[in-house]
């Protein structure tokens, strides 16, 4: 009874978004809670330096990997804002690439890629008694990924939306994976077979806003992503709410529980969306099109590219991707109060 009384008073204190699975992770985020705002406060505010403008030079220092790195440096170039592509040539020419060999026991983490911050040094693995099937280019792309969101501050080495092994681990590298697999392997079709983390991700940038998010990302500031997800919520209620998206890769944390927080991204969204129609920063033809993706495709677990169009017949419409289609929506599902069509229309 003690128990049932004490998850009651969480979930009446958190709210429907808020609710943490189980006493002890409750617990453990409330002792680390005023760490996470110690660190989120020192994120705050680093800038690169604009005016940092490398010479061309030839990658020659990565034997096998040189061609890789060199796709990987013109893909980034055609992808991303300037100074994140000289801040990455910067550290590119200290990074060093390390491939190593290694044996599988049942006791052992299986980690084919991984990136030290601290050296700049990315390592490759490779299993000798079990075959692996995983593109080690994707990989590599995914490590040199990590390396262009890492940057010195006077608070120390930040990468991307991590927080010091507190928080935004899998925020981390969900937005990683969500990057490499858009703009360097796999363009468009990113959108198909997403991991859970993936899917995610791709929901808080439908909230913030990609230019938004890849700022935060290359200048690794999430404080200012928990400020801009603030917009829509209390500032706890975010850092919870990246706080559980680090749960979701623990065991006890089901298949309900990724749905759960699905639902309760695409409500931010609706929400958002909502108050960009009253305000009329969107048109209802612009909202009914962003309602379907971020909203109701989102809650089936289905991500649409920056290509998606919309056909529509008059009654209703579907969405378009490189000859993927939606289910029709007819138009008058697009929940538009008669206030705001009489606005517009």
């Amino acid at each position: 009874m003690l128990f049932l009384y004490f998850y009651d008073i969480i979930y009446a204190n958190w709210g429907v978004i808020m609710q943490i699975k189980g006493m002890f992770d409750y617990l453990y985020f409330k002792f680390i809670e005023p760490d996470i705002e110690k660190e989120l406060s020192k994120s705050t505010g680093f800038k690169l330096n604009k005016d940092f403008a490398p010479s061309s030079f030839q990658i020659t220092s990565f034997g096998d990997y040189n061609e890789y790195v060199e796709v990987f440096k013109e893909l980034f170039r055609n992808s991303f804002p300037k100074e994140y592509y000289n801040k990455m040539l910067d550290r590119i020419r200290t990074l060093r690439i390390i491939r190593e060999k290694d044996k599988v026991n049942f006791k052992h983490y299986i980690s084919v890629g991984r990136y030290d911050s601290y050296n700049n040094t990315i390592t490759i693995t490779d299993y000798d008694n079990i075959d692996i099937d995983i593109d080690k280019e994707e990989v590599l792309m995914h490590e040199l990924m990590h390396m262009a969101s890492t940057n010195t501050t006077s608070h120390g080495i930040k990468t991307g939306l991590e927080l010091d092994g507190l928080i935004g681990m899998q925020l981390n590298e969900g937005y990683t994976e969500y990057l490499t697999r858009k703009y360097l392997t796999r363009g468009y079709r990113y959108t198909k077979h997403p991991e859970k983390t993936i899917i995610l991700v791709k929901g808080i940038e439908n909230i913030v806003g990609e230019e938004k998010m890849q700022q935060c990302y290359f200048e690794s500031d999430l404080n200012s992503l928990i400020d801009e997800l603030s917009k829509y919520m209390t500032r706890k209620e975010a850092i919870t709410l990246i706080y559980l998206i680090d749960k979701v890769s623990d065991i006890s944390y089901n298949t309900k529980y990724f749905d759960y927080l699905v639902r309760e991204i695409s409500k931010i969204n609706k929400s958002k969306l909502d108050k960009e129609l009253e305000q009329g920063q969107i048109t209802p033809q612009e909202y009914e099109k962003e309602v379907a993706i971020k909203v109701r495709e989102y809650r089936m677990y289905q991500l649409w590219s920056e290509d998606t169009k919309v056909i529509d017949d008059g009654s209703s419409f579907i969405l378009e991707d490189h000859g993927r289609t939606s289910r029709p929506y007819p138009k008058q599902q697009a929940e538009i109060s008669q206030e705001i069509r009489k606005k517009y229309m």
